[in-house]
C-alpha cells in the first residue's frame, strides 16, 4: 500500500510520523496533506532509509 492510499483510509504511517516529528508539523496534518497530494513522503527502496 502507497503513502497516499494509507493517507486516504486515514491511516498514519511510520514515515507520516517521522516527516510530521522532522518538521514539526501534527502527523495528521501531514496524513491530510498526503491524502489531497499537496506533500509527498519520496523513497527509494534500492538506497535504503536515511535520516529525514
Amino acid at each position: 500500500m502507497t503513502q497516499i492510499d494509507s493517507a486516504r483510509q486515514g491511516k498514519i504511517t511510520d514515515e507520516m510520523r517521522a516527516v510530521s516529528k522532522a518538521e514539526e508539523v501534527s502527523a495528521e496534518e501531514i496524513r491530510q496533506r498526503v491524502a489531497r497530494g499537496t506533500v509527498v513522503i519520496p523513497c527509494n527502496r534500492k538506497r535504503g532509509r536515511r535520516k529525514v
